[in-house]
């Protein structure tokens, strides 16, 4: 848990110092959108109005495989939104179908999930937000843990012209996307991974919940 405060540390860093002020936002808010014709939601932290004047940065937080958006925010005890709350941006934490991302690995995906483009739904999101505030599109950012850290690392690679960059935890980029990964300009990636970890092999391979399971994709 400490690795992932870490990296925070380090990509909040770019997104700019505002000095702390006393007032505090809502927590989440959830919000609905279709794509695909499929009702997708999404749960945003907005920091106090005051820190929303003028250009704000963008932070995806995207949720391992099995859990949601409104159940992220836990997962670094808040700090995210603590932070945002703090040094002024918008946090999103978006639902995946079935609550799997399509990250671009093929053995993990559900039946429902193989034709959903997520890279397109969040996107989507971006546009949606752009309509109420003034999004600052040269800092948008992406993070998330196992299946949510393979789905920061493809949008990366495919939308890297809305992507400044990412951080990346117990996750790479597939093998299966790897041929497919053509960014079309450079982006800041931070990666960190166990050596010691049972399910993302360090040095790459297949994934597995259990030492003798299935494989769900390197």
């Amino acid at each position: 848990m400490r690795l992932i405060l870490i990296s925070l540390t380090v990509l909040i860093s770019s997104l700019g110092f505002i000095k702390p002020e006393e007032t505090a936002a809502p927590e989440l808010t959830k919000h609905y959108l279709e794509w695909q014709e499929r009702n997708r939601t999404y749960w945003i932290h907005l920091p106090p109005a005051e820190k929303l004047q003028g250009a704000v940065p963008l932070l995806f937080h995207l949720h391992g495989g099995g859990g949601t958006g409104k159940g992220t925010p836990g997962l670094t005890y808040k700090q995210f939104n603590k932070i945002a709350d703090r040094e002024g941006f918008i946090v999103v934490y978006p639902d995946a179908i079935a609550r799997n991302w399509n990250d671009g690995r093929t053995a993990h995906l559900k039946p429902q999930n193989r034709d959903v483009d997520d890279v397109g739904f969040i996107a989507a999101i971006i546009d949606e937000l752009k309509k109420e505030f003034e999004i600052d599109m040269d800092r948008i950012f992406t993070t998330g843990m196992s299946n949510g850290g393979f789905m920061s690392s493809r949008l990366l690679c495919d939308r890297a012209d809305l992507f400044r960059g990412g951080a990346i935890l117990t996750a790479s980029l597939s093998e299966d996307y790897l041929p497919k990964c053509k960014p079309e300009k450079p982006v800041a990636v931070l990666v960190m991974n166990g050596t010691d970890d049972p399910l993302v092999p360090y040095d790459g391979g297949d994934v597995r919940l259990f030492k003798r399971g299935k494989s769900r994709g390197k």
